[in-house]
């Protein structure tokens, strides 16, 4: 296992993104994640973060199987949208 495939070095990763994203003011959510981590793995300078780093946390995210049950436009045939209507009624 490469050493940027250990979980600790993903979330170190994880959280150098997020935090130059904090201190640039830049709006941080999954997809500036993961915009942020493609630049790095496409050769973006950040000092800490290497590219290996970034492509090793991108396929992390890639792995998870993270279901968003607020977002309506997620709503497949096989969700309910119970929750998204819940929290808006809220």
């Amino acid at each position: 296992m490469l050493y940027t495939n250990n979980p600790d070095m993903i979330a170190f990763t994880l959280g150098r993104v997020i935090l130059r994203l904090a201190r640039a003011g830049t709006p941080i959510g999954a997809d500036t994640i993961t915009q942020a981590l493609i630049r790095i793995a496409g050769g973006d300078s950040t000092g800490r973060v290497s590219p290996e780093m970034a492509k090793s946390a991108l396929a992390a995210l890639r792995r998870l199987d993270i279901e968003d049950h607020m977002t309506p436009a997620t709503l497949g045939r096989d969700r309910r949208p119970a929750a998204a209507q819940n929290w808006l009624a809220s």
